[in-house]
């Protein structure tokens, strides 16, 4: 049977969607008869999620959870800030956890089992790998759930995510359009499967990253080249972990130019990988960009302080975790959502600016 909405309660109330809304809300101007009403027919319906519960007994805060690969990470620890202050301003508390890599795979089980224990109203969950639904399905059936950052990984549920594609695809555009054609990918993932890099070629064919924003930029990469009629060379990508980002950019670079040493290009999957390419290219003494260009993901202050600036792919960090919780108080009022994908863009700076180029 599936779950009662606001619609629902409005229909027993003989109200409409609005004025259900403002008594779950606690606003005082509404006529006393029509929120008993109200009342009443989320009493007979057993209308979830508890926050409209709570708001009827008085009572303001409700508790959302949400999962993060880590804190460590700028992008994630900005968003977690975007999301805390959102909700704090809504009078919501949240309660985090994070994902502990294990082995180098990093497993979201914990975090959830963790949250069911905690009564929360609603959920916002970044995946750090291929989600697993049967533990949420298990832990956390009934609860309102944004999947953050990812796009068609659980069917039936709530996305907002960057156009990781689009980024991919407009970073080796502009690469290209300066000349560069032997360009390298770095492939950003929080897991490292043993036979992810081979299995690209798949995702690239299905159009299906998963639950990997570094394969939806691989896509895009290979997809600019295609149109451009620039052959794809697999000697050229390398699949990194985001963790330690800059160590393992360094570490990518040093891989990539022991098998070409004619790749005059590198996209990389945020700006921290993005910065240890440019460090191994220093010790190198191979100058940039007149020799190597390089484009950055994220436009992070990484971008602003490497030297020279790093060209990188913008998204908004400030206002995806504020979306998220606007789309998760919509579901917790019962309204219909859909997945909501947020635009990027290229921010060109000294480090692709091939001036060898006519």
């Amino acid at each position: 049977m599936a779950r009662p909405t606001i619609k629902d309660v409005a229909a027993l109330a003989e109200v409409s969607v609005t004025t259900v809304s403002r008594v779950i809300n606690g606003h005082k101007n509404v006529n006393p008869q029509l929120e008993e009403k109200i009342c009443n027919a989320i009493k007979e319906l057993d209308y979830s999620p508890n926050v409209a519960a709570r708001s009827i007994r008085g009572v303001s805060v409700s508790s959302i959870g949400l999962i993060l690969p880590n804190l460590r990470d700028t992008f994630f620890g900005q968003i977690a800030d975007d999301i805390v202050e959102s909700a704090r301003q809504r009078g919501q508390s949240v309660v985090i956890s994070t994902v502990q890599p294990y082995n180098q795979l990093y497993d979201d089980y914990a975090s959830i089992e963790f949250l069911s224990q905690v009564p929360l109203d609603g959920l916002i969950y970044f995946p750090s790998k291929e989600i697993n639904i049967e533990v949420i399905e298990r832990f956390l059936p009934k609860v309102p759930l944004v999947i953050g950052g990812r796009r068609n990984v659980f069917q039936g549920r709530l996305h907002v995510y960057q156009d990781y594609q689009k980024g991919g695809y407009i970073a080796t555009q502009y690469l290209l359009r300066m000349g560069y054609r032997r360009i390298a990918c770095l492939v950003g993932v929080w897991s490292m499967g043993p036979n992810l890099k081979r299995e690209l070629d798949l995702y690239y064919k299905n159009d299906n990253a998963g639950a990997y924003p570094g394969i939806d930029q691989y896509i895009g990469y290979r997809r600019a080249l295609e149109e451009a009629e620039v052959p794809y060379d697999a000697n050229l990508v390398e699949c990194i972990l985001y963790e330690d980002g800059t160590i393992n950019g360094y570490n990518a670079a040093q891989r990539l130019f022991a098998k070409s040493f004619d790749i005059d290009a590198v996209f990389a999957a945020n700006d921290l990988s993005a910065a240890g390419v440019l460090h191994f290219l220093s010790e190198q003494r191979i100058s940039v960009p007149e020799r190597v260009g390089i484009v950055g993901y994220d436009d992070s202050i990484i971008a602003e302080i490497t030297r020279p600036k790093l060209t990188s792919v913008k998204h908004d960090m400030d206002s995806i975790g504020s979306v998220c919780i606007d789309m998760l108080n919509r579901l917790m009022l019962g309204e219909e959502c859909e997945d909501l994908k947020l635009d990027v863009e290229l921010v060109i700076r000294q480090s692709s600016c091939n001036q060898n180029y006519p």
